[in-house]
């Protein structure tokens, strides 16, 4: 860009060029603007948290609010023309709180709809090292990605 160039007008152009991003540049350079993007970033967020926090509240607030009143009504739900519509959900959980006991019930009774099947990655690297291979039906993938530590 010179003088008589106008600077770029979106933002991913823009950063393109103040991170000079398609430049080769030493990885020490690259790992400041890492962190120096890193810490804009967190900073954001958190304004952004802390501006939204209010607003956060007020809508709980109003959730409360409508969730007594349909209880009230003895409804589900409720609709209003032109406006919308409430209704009421039901968030289900189950923890474990013995998991031995637990797994010799699933086992025992081979009650196997009461649990996720999943693998477990690590014990499934450590299978393919001592096997070569993996399990019968199991996937298994590694990303590199890169960390990035304070100086």
């Amino acid at each position: 860009m010179n003088e008589h160039t106008p600077p770029p007008t979106d933002k991913g152009t823009q950063l393109r060029a103040l991170f000079k991003l398609d430049e080769d540049i030493p990885i020490s350079t690259r790992v400041g603007q890492y962190v120096k993007l890193r810490d804009k970033i967190a900073a954001l967020n958190e304004a952004h948290k802390e501006k939204m926090a209010p607003l956060n509240n007020a809508l709980e607030q109003l959730h409360d609010i409508m969730l007594a009143q349909l209880n009230a009504l003895g409804t589900d739900s409720s609709t209003t023309k032109g406006v919308g519509t409430v209704y009421k959900t039901i968030k289900k959980s189950a923890t474990v709180a013995d998991g031995a006991a637990f797994q010799r019930h699933v086992i025992g009774s081979e009650a196997w709809d009461l649990v996720d099947m999943r693998a477990n990655a690590p014990a499934i690297e450590k299978f393919i090292e001592e096997h070569g291979d993996t399990p019968p039906g199991v996937n298994f993938k590694q990303v590199a990605r890169v960390g990035v530590r304070r100086g």
